[in-house]
């Protein structure tokens, strides 16, 4: 049994405030990246 690609959420977690700027807009750049990889690996 596998997760619907409908119900998966990219999302962090834990909170960005506490990071310098720098390391959160990294953090946030690997998720999209991470995001279109998937779209792509499920074909959207």
């Amino acid at each position: 049994n596998y997760v619907q690609p409908q119900n998966i959420i990219a999302c962090t977690n834990c909170g960005m405030a506490p990071m310098p700027f720098n390391v959160a807009e990294k953090k946030i750049k690997s998720l999209v990246n991470g995001t279109k990889l998937f779209s792509k690996y499920i074909g959207h």
